[in-house]
């Protein structure tokens, strides 16, 4: 009779083992929290080349308040509502919109907040202190503080966000923060790319996972699409 062995897997084997796996969990549905901030780039662009083209009136956008002063266009409290192209509302809104007379392509923004449908049940609220729309380059630039918050209970906080239009990527080259229910991530730096089918986490990334949070078997979430991350030093 054929004696049998069991091999054992020391403890710290299955530890580093778990924890890749939540890892990969963890930083898949990161991208689900990144996505919204992709999608408000698109408004805003859509919103900023109807402030460029003055067209706004024929797609439903407030231009109440709108001045000239020191030569430049203003406009106060601009809002914009609409739906997305699965029929779900969306509203943008900023203190100020403010466009150069002397044939700037660039539009600044002041005070930012747009509520954005990611799924039938799920909105997120996209917030930023400052941003400059690029009509000619199709480029936005988010500062001074961005905060994502998502309906499921995901935030993500940066303090800047440069977002490529055409390419349908971002990148911001100070420090991020994501957390979901149970974890959270962190990094100095942050690439997303592909529209956010790809997501690259930068110097001293770390991922917290709070105990108890998951049965066994069970992930921190679904991935998006075919999202995915990767980490660097």
């Amino acid at each position: 009779m054929a004696r049998q062995e069991t091999v054992r897997v020391p403890g710290a084997s299955r530890q580093r083992a778990y924890r890749s796996a939540r890892f990969h969990s963890g930083r898949v549905r990161a991208a689900k929290v990144i996505l919204p901030v992709l999608a408000i780039a698109g408004i805003l662009a859509t919103v900023g080349w109807m402030w460029v083209s003055r067209i706004a009136p024929d797609i439903g956008m407030d231009l109440t308040g709108t001045a000239i002063r020191d030569g430049k266009l203003v406009m106060s409290n601009p809002k914009l509502d609409g739906l997305t192209s699965g029929d779900r509302p969306y509203s943008v809104r900023a203190a100020r919109a403010i466009q150069d007379l002397s044939g700037s392509k660039t539009v600044d923004l002041e005070r930012l907040q747009a509520d954005v449908p990611l799924t039938a049940d799920v909105m997120a609220r996209i917030t930023a202190n400052a941003g400059i729309y690029n009509s000619e380059a199709n480029t936005l630039d988010l500062m001074n503080t961005i905060r994502v918050e998502t309906t499921d209970g995901m935030s993500a906080d940066l303090e800047t966000a440069a977002i490529d239009l055409r390419k349908g990527s971002m990148s911001t080259p100070d420090p991020v923060r994501i957390s979901m229910p149970g974890a959270v991530i962190q990094a100095d730096r942050l690439t997303v790319e592909d529209h956010g089918r790809r997501l690259l986490f930068e110097n001293r990334v770390k991922l917290v996972v709070q105990p108890g949070q998951f049965k066994p078997g069970e992930s921190l979430g679904q991935p998006v699409g075919n999202a995915g991350a990767q980490t660097g030093n």
